[in-house]
């Protein structure tokens, strides 16, 4: 364990001795440490999130909307407003010249088009700094246009998620009391309190306090609605389930209007029926009393034999917990108990001293106490306690998954009800799935032989005969959860000073994928821990593996004094947890805006440290505000070069360096394959072929094998040539090293398509004096002739894409020559050549059909959605944020790009090449034919 923990967080650790465990708590995260916690920004739109009726905007960079825009899966029985993401998306003249104008036009804006009965203003780091004067614009709209517009002051570094969960009890507190209820309020109303409503949990519970005879007056916040909100404060009891989140503004109500409030939790047998109990016995009626006994006993008496039959399977399993609040750690450990599961690591990110002390009274000695923890640690413990089980949130998911331990989601995407007796039976068949699944026979690094070797934990979970059957799918339907907005929604805004549903993210994001391309580095952004916890969830929710980032972490007094200290902390604590052969730093809004010269930082903390060996240290700028994520991925290729590359040296026959861009690990395994077919030694920049998509291990890494070394990207410069893919690309990489090192530099588009992998293969054969190699050769033809095969059922159809730059250049290119009509191309990228290079490329489309295509750049879904229903497309190509579209318009949606984050195999999909362009072609035609298939009348079986 000494190796695990950083010295400056010891004090976060504890063993249980004796039912009790001395932890220390509530304190910043340290730099560096990669932390698992959000931050203010974060908090406040986990509680603010769930109000369906208000309009809720970012103020701030895109990135921060994009990240949170509908990712929970909490849902309405009404409204959707919550499940559209608002942002000024500020830019870099904002930044300089302030956004509170823009602010001002935005909200004017969304009130008119959607009238919300509130709005609620996020104020993000830069705004913070910039000197907006939010809470002035919030007063005078509120004036204009007579709703509440409320302030909710979420800069990120003025803490971490549990200071914003008190910005917005703040926010919330500005609505309780300023609105009468209509109708007298029966004598047994409560108030929920910390709910979210998540795969519809809060309706089962509403049910259960319905048959007791207790009346609903507001939920705060899941479902819920701004007018019950502002008559909350006539409840007679507030039921407080999230405390973490929750208790603050509870105690603002019993202070102001004399509500008391109870804290209960409904996760498990035990913590759900304390809550019923609790609440009849504050109102003291016997009547309620036995109304809930009645209920509790027909739950219980339904759902004890099926955990029972559990827990003969499941007893001596152990488990890992760690969550977001400790309060529910405590209700997960005695969930697990009642499933015959010991849990021997439990943490949470925002825990108490009180909720500590609790957990260390439900464990048995031995087990681990951890707050604010990070994936060192969490599968250090996990190993050395003997874990099979973990439960946590996404970021969780791909510690325990490399590392062959089961996993539940216990977090804000899930899709099923685990609160409620509903919710632990939900759990209890989760759990069991989980862990006897027949997968662990192969995982954890064991190889089957013929006959079936097993695993350690294959033999433990399946000696027995006989297998316990689901008990079926969870009664409760779940209202509108997966409906879309009315046609009316979807219409184009009517200012310029508002993004509706961002076509982008942020700049760190891409050079963080670029930075794990590099062999054994890890990515370190340069500011408030929010944006490396974001980037993470996001990139392992299409990745599926594991994704460590650092950041500074910065404080507010660094946006004060500047990063420096923290920075310089950030570094070490990396070379101290993962002995990294590089560390690529980025920078994000906040540090760019308050001027900290990373450069200079870099050169400090050498020479402070000369004659110690240290790894490699790339930089790159990325503020958001001056780009999105492909800028921001680009940025970091040419950081990776300029910081490794130092001379030309000898050139070397036959060295050939690709930068392929932001592309898929199965289009880079591709390429490394196509490069060594022409006999070429290919330098890829980066390649994350293996680091992003990698196999299973024995225990977790801490930082995955693969990438091209430091040494190797060294000798770039005296490769024979550069290819550098991107139509739409300007001062890449590749430039860089053409005026560095006078490196030749050619640059061509993806190859997707024939035409465009003709031209890389062209290229190939020219490097290495060779032909294209016979198996490509038959590629090649069977391209062609599936062409042939398809083409009946292409031709005309009307196609709208959508996604990077590039990748929409490329994807126009394949339409084009197969007979499609690429009505709409759109992009969130700021990239003045896309128009451009789309139009190239898409010559015989123009011809055959003139005058029909679009061509969108720097916009957003909510444009291109609106767009997509004008041009009536047949099909729609790009990534998993275009499902409503396609779902509204009743057509398919071919998945390409990034992110997927409603399927499987994002990181395995092959878009280039001859073989990616079959694959991509097959993909079209078989969505074309399916959903002709599907609507006709006579469902045929043949073609």
């Amino acid at each position: 364990m000494s190796n695990a923990v950083l010295e400056k967080r010891r004090a976060q650790v504890a063993t249980v001795r004796d039912g009790k465990a001395d932890i220390a708590c509530a304190k910043p995260s340290l730099a560096g440490s990669v932390s698992q916690r959000a931050c203010v920004f974060c908090g406040s739109r986990v509680v603010l999130y769930p109000i369906v009726d208000a309009v809720h905007l970012v103020h701030g960079p895109a990135g921060c909307a994009a990240y949170t825009w509908d990712i929970r899966g909490t849902v309405s029985s009404g409204p959707e407003l919550h499940r559209l993401s608002f942002t000024t998306d500020l830019r870099e003249r904002d930044v300089i010249f302030g956004g509170a104008e823009k602010l001002e036009r935005a909200l004017r804006a969304l009130i008119a088009r959607y009238s919300p009965k509130a709005a609620f203003v996020y104020a993000t780091c830069i705004v913070g700094v910039i000197g907006d004067d939010v809470d002035s614009v919030c007063a005078k709209l509120a004036a204009e246009t007579g709703i509440p517009v409320l302030p909710v002051r979420s800069e990120g570094f003025r803490g971490s998620k549990k200071d914003g969960y008190a910005a917005a009890c703040d926010a919330l507190a500005r609505l309780i009391g300023t609105l009468e209820p209509v109708d007298p309020v029966p004598p047994y109303s409560i108030n929920i309190l910390g709910d979210f409503n998540l795969a519809g949990e809060l309706w089962i519970l509403e049910e259960y306090y319905r048959r007791m005879g207790v009346h609903i007056l507001t939920r705060i916040t899941g479902d819920g609605r701004v007018d019950d909100i502002r008559r909350a404060h006539r409840a007679k009891l507030n039921v407080v389930q999230c405390s973490g989140s929750m208790t603050t503004l509870a105690h603002h109500m019993q202070e102001t209007y004399g509500v008391p409030f109870k804290q209960v939790s409904y996760f498990g047998i035990e913590d759900m029926s304390a809550a019923l109990y609790d609440v009849a016995a504050f109102f003291g009626d016997p009547v309620l009393h036995a109304k809930a006994a009645e209920l509790v006993r027909d739950e219980v008496t339904g759902l004890l034999p099926l955990i029972e039959s559990y827990r003969a399977r499941l007893t001596g399993h152990k488990a890992v917990i760690y969550v977001g609040g400790a309060f529910k750690t405590i209700s997960l450990i005695k969930a697990l108990r009642l499933l015959g599961i010991e849990t021997v690591v439990a943490g949470s990110q925002t825990g108490r001293p009180e909720d500590y002390d609790t957990i260390a009274a439900l464990c048995e000695p031995g087990t681990v106490i951890v707050d604010d923890s990070n994936p060192v640690e969490l599968s250090t413990f996990a190993r050395e306690r003997g874990a099979d089980l973990f439960i946590g949130g996404v970021k969780e998911r791909p510690i325990a998954f490399k590392m062959g331990m089961a996993f539940c989601d216990h977090n804000h995407e899930r899709k099923l009800p685990l609160a409620g007796y509903e919710g632990m039976k939900n759990f209890a068949e989760e759990v069991y799935a989980s862990l006897m699944t027949p997968v662990w026979q192969s995982a954890r690094g064991q190889r089957t032989e013929v006959g079936g070797q097993k695993t350690e934990v294959g033999s433990r979970r399946t000696d027995d005969a006989g297998a316990i059957q689901p008990s079926g799918v969870a009664r409760h339907v779940l209202g509108a959860e997966g409906s879309c907005p009315p046609s009316s929604v979807l219409r184009p805004h009517a200012s310029d000073a508002v993004t509706v549903n961002p076509c982008k993210v942020c700049a760190p994001l891409g050079a963080c994928v670029a930075f794990r391309g590099v062999a054994g580095c890890i990515p370190l952004i340069h500011g408030s821990q929010g944006c490396a916890t974001y980037i993470r969830r996001y990139t392992i929710s299409h990745f599926r593996e594991p994704m460590d980032i650092a950041s500074s972490s910065f404080v507010e007094s660094a946006t004060v004094f500047g990063g420096s200290a923290l920075f310089s902390t950030g570094l070490d604590n990396l070379i101290k947890l993962y002995s990294p052969a590089a560390i690529g730093v980025c920078t994000s809004c906040l540090s760019e805006t308050i001027g900290d010269d990373v450069a200079l930082f870099l050169r400090e903390y050498a020479a402070s440290r000369k004659g110690a060996p240290l790894p490699a240290l790339i930089r790159a700028s990325t503020p958001s505000y001056k780009g999105t994520h492909m800028d921001g991925f680009h940025a970091a290729v040419r950081g990776i070069l300029a910081g490794i590359v130092k001379e030309r040296g000898a050139a070397v026959p036959g060295q050939v360096n690709l930068l392929p861009g932001f592309v898929s690990p199965a289009d880079l395994r591709y390429f490394k394959e196509l490069l060594a077919d022409f006999g070429l030694d290919g330098i890829l920049v980066p390649d994350y072929s293996e680091t992003l998509d990698g196999p299973s291990w024995e225990e977790y890494h801490r930082l995955p094998e693969g990438g091209t070394p430091v040494e190797r990207i060294a000798a770039a410069a005296g490769s024979v040539a550069t290819l550098q893919l991107g139509h739409t690309l300007r001062d890449g990489g590749g430039d860089w090293l053409e005026q560095a090192f006078g490196t030749p530099c050619r640059r061509l588009g993806l190859p997707i398509g024939l035409r465009e992998s003709d031209a890389f293969c062209d290229a190939l054969s020219a490097l290495g004096g060779r032909p294209l190699p016979a198996r490509h050769a038959l590629e090649r033809g069977r391209l062609i002739d599936s062409y042939v095969d398809g083409h009946k059922y292409l031709f005309g159809k009307r196609v709208a894409v959508y996604g990077e730059e590039d990748l929409v250049v490329g994807i126009a290119a394949l339409l084009n020559e197969i007979g499609l009509n690429p009505v709409l191309c759109a992009s969130g990228g700021m990239n003045d050549a896309f128009k451009e290079q789309v139009l190239a490329v898409t010559g015989d489309a123009q011809r055959l059909f003139p005058g029909e295509m679009e061509v969108l750049a720097d916009t957003d879904y909510d444009t291109i959605f609106a767009r997509a229903e004008a041009l009536k497309p047949d099909l729609i190509i790009g990534n998993s944020k275009g499902y409503k579209m396609a779902r509204k318009l009743g057509v398919p949606l071919v998945r390409v790009g990034f992110p997927i984050h409603d399927r499987i195999g994002g990181q395995r999909q092959l878009h280039v090449g001859y073989r990616g362009t079959q694959n991509l072609f097959d993909l079209i035609c078989n969505a074309l034919m399916q959903a002709k298939q599907d609507t006709s009348p006579i469902g045929f079986m043949y073609v």
